[in-house]
């Protein structure tokens, strides 16, 4: 596979696997302070949220377009950006980047210190640290950022709205 088409596909997957069945959050605190306050409050939307992006990961490992065609807004306005592009700009493209990882292929995400804002009535900005793996053995590899995570808050639960994904570069 060439470097680029590599890379695209890494990025891709990073996006697709934030993955899980086991899905790890190995951290809800920032210093030992709770991430956004009072967990599960009418005004703070991390539970939700979390619980949002824990149902979306196991539905990437399980390959459940279903649930991810669900959790996403349907109306025109999702984009995922990645290398300073639009990567993304539907479920669809979601699910079609998806295909380049055979179902056999297993993806882990751990998710780390995750923070979720409050943004206006209806929405959310949540951002976390992750690690990344992809395959196992000798073939696999792993690869780790920050993303980060639009959602609003409808009549059938909270959806993404668009995100973003980043991974460190040599400079």
């Amino acid at each position: 596979m060439a470097p680029s088409r590599l890379r695209q596909g890494v990025l891709t997957a990073l996006f697709l696997a934030l993955s899980a069945s086991a899905c790890e959050r190995t951290d809800r605190s920032v210093d030992g302070v709770p991430v956004s306050g009072d967990q599960g409050s009418a005004t703070d939307p991390s539970t939700e949220v979390l619980a949002v992006l824990d149902r979306y990961l196991r539905a990437v490992e399980s390959r459940d377009s279903a649930t991810i065609r669900s959790l996403y807004v349907g109306d025109g306005r999702f984009v995922w950006i990645e290398d300073g592009m639009v990567r993304y700009r539907s479920a669809d493209d979601v699910l079609e980047g998806l295909t380049a990882f055979p179902v056999e292929m297993p993806m882990r995400t751990t998710l780390t210190n995750p923070v979720v804002v409050r943004v206006g009535d209806n929405g959310a900005h949540a951002h976390t640290e992750f690690t990344t793996s992809i395959g196992e053995g000798g073939s696999g590899f792993s690869f780790g950022g920050v993303m980060s995570f639009f959602l609003e808050s409808g009549p059938e639960g909270w959806r993404i709205v668009g995100g973003h994904v980043s991974s460190p570069r040599a400079r």
